[in-house]
C-alpha cells in the first residue's frame, strides 16, 4: 500500500495511505461505525468554479457495501444515501460539508481532505 507524508500542525510526520479500493473499503467501515444517522450537509457537486451550486441534503447512511451498484466509486470516492426535498439521491461524502457544531464534520471534513488529496 503507497504512503503519502504530510507535516501534521504539530509538526510530526503522519503517514497517509494513498486513495484506492483497498482504503476506501477500509476508511467506509471507519464512516460507518463513527457517523451518527441521519444528519444534515450541504451537498456541492464538483463541476467546476463556474456552476457549483450548493444544496441541503439530509445523509441517511453510506449503504451496503456489497449491494450492486456499488457505494465505492473510482472517481467519486464513497457514496452516501441522502434525501432532499425532492427525494432519495445518492451522492459522493467528498462532496459534502457539515455545518459548524455538528459532530459529524470533523469526521466528513477529513474525509474529504485525504480523498481529494491522496489520489
Amino acid at each position: 500500500m503507497p504512503y503519502s507524508y504530510q507535516i501534521t500542525h504539530y509538526g510530526a510526520i503522519a503517514l497517509l495511505p494513498e486513495v484506492d479500493d483497498e482504503t476506501l473499503e477500509t476508511y467506509r467501515d471507519y464512516l460507518a461505525a463513527h457517523l451518527s444517522f441521519p444528519f444534515e450537509a450541504e451537498h456541492t457537486p464538483e463541476k467546476g468554479p463556474i456552476f457549483r451550486r450548493s444544496s441541503l441534503v439530509n445523509v441517511t447512511g453510506l449503504g451496503d457495501p456489497d449491494e450492486e451498484p456499488s457505494y465505492i466509486d473510482d472517481m467519486y470516492g464513497l457514496l452516501c444515501d441522502a434525501r432532499t426535498d425532492k427525494g432519495k439521491v445518492v451522492v459522493p461524502v467528498g462532496e459534502l460539508e457539515v455545518p459548524k457544531g455538528k459532530p459529524n464534520r470533523q469526521l466528513v471534513k477529513d474525509y474529504c481532505y485525504w480523498f481529494w488529496n491522496y489520489r
